[in-house]
């Protein structure tokens, strides 16, 4: 029996049906990169658990792995267990009052932003008659820095530095960073926004062991290139120092530069840059550099934006290459987005990018969110 033949242009009509269901597979699986799983919300119903204090800013960890986050519109800072498949970001019991500074110039809460773990020996704090090395450090947009350690009040943060009434214009800090300089000093740098006219100071102010102010920076082409931006988050990566410039009115956008850990100016032409709206940078702050097993940006610069929520990724040379996407294809957007940091999950080999939100980031009125974003293969 003669077999039949199968027209030609049959054959090449269900080739391209074959070519064209692998690439959408392919294309589904390229935009079906991360997942975002909410661990503890300000509302009831939207994460594993509720916090009503948090209205999450910066945070950091302690050495057993819990976070300690930074909440501005509650003057506290709250503590969450390290994440597990059991109890992934439990609260804990230990809250922190953060005191508003004396002249109160955002009211008699404290406005906590920045936070960060203190390994060394040095920032000493006293209070009750008792004297210790702060565990954690927090800086305000009042414009004080203040120190934690349980041994010298196990509730309450310590006012070291009070620039509330500087002048000509009052301090205003938006990020806190410990790190050190190149003759391996112990350094504290803080996001100097201004509480002033026209965004006034936008500089980094530096610190030194004892809190003493030991020098300040900035790019001073962005007030002239990108006037109504100022500094706005600091952040090591690398051994750099990343600064983020944001604006405070429409059309927004952003800047980010590297620094030298003692301030000097790496890119004069800067990192990334965009303005009007013209760009992925839309009021930047959190920068994290992702670890070699967080799927398809792996190794690259992650920066967030407050203002519209979204994840975009960046190489080492400034070059955009992307935005974070939920399995669908659409761009994760988590509104009021602050900080983020990765750490490592035994569970399933892989990084997670931990990370708090203020919701309502504008007038930090209320609502906060913490959780983790995932590579979609690697989801818990």
């Amino acid at each position: 029996m003669k077999r039949k033949s199968i027209p030609r242009n049959r054959i090449m009509k269900n080739t391209s049906r074959i070519f064209l269901l692998i690439l959408v597979l392919v294309s589904t699986s390229a935009t079906a990169q991360y997942v975002q799983t909410n661990l503890v919300g300000y509302q009831p119903g939207i994460a594993f658990y509720t916090d009503r204090f948090l209205n999450g800013w910066g945070m950091d960890t302690a050495p057993d792995g819990s976070f300690c986050v930074a909440n501005t519109a509650t003057g506290k800072a709250t503590f969450y267990a390290q994440s597990s498949r059991a109890l992934p970001g439990k609260p804990l019991p230990l809250i922190i009052t953060i005191p508003p500074a004396p002249s109160q110039p955002f009211g008699p809460v404290g406005t906590p932003t920045g936070v960060a773990y203190n390994r060394t020996n040095q920032f000493v704090i006293s209070a009750h008659g008792r004297t210790a090395p702060a565990r954690f450090l927090f800086d305000t947009l009042d414009g004080t820095i203040s120190g934690w350690n349980p041994e010298v009040d196990p509730t309450h943060a310590i006012i070291v530095v009070d620039n509330s009434a500087e002048q000509p214009f009052p301090a205003s800090y938006t990020a806190l960073l410990l790190g050190r300089n190149s003759h391996g000093k112990a350094v504290l740098y803080a996001a100097d926004s201004g509480n002033g006219p026209d965004i006034s100071n936008n500089r980094i102010d530096m610190f030194g062991g004892q809190f003493q102010t030991i020098g300040s920076f900035t790019d001073p082409t962005v007030a002239t290139q990108y006037p109504g931006n100022t500094v706005f988050q600091v952040e090591d990566v690398d051994e750099k120092i990343f600064v983020t410039f944001a604006g405070f009115a429409a059309p927004f956008g952003g800047i980010v530069d590297i620094f030298d850990v003692d301030g000097n100016l790496l890119t004069p032409n800067h990192f990334a840059a965009n303005a009007g709206g013209q760009g992925p940078l839309v009021n930047p702050w959190p920068i994290a550099k992702a670890p070699n097993n967080f799927g398809k940006f792996s190794g690259a610069i992650l920066i967030g934006n407050v203002e519209d929520g979204r994840i975009n990724a960046f190489n080492q040379s400034g070059d955009f290459l992307g935005t974070l996407r939920h399995k669908g294809g659409e761009p994760i957007v988590i509104p009021g987005l602050w900080e983020f940091i990765f750490k490592q999950n035994a569970d399933c080999d892989c990084a997670e990018l931990f990370f708090t939100a203020g919701v309502n980031a504008v007038d930090f009125a209320g609502n906060g969110l913490f959780g983790i974003i995932s590579a979609a293969d690697k989801n818990r």
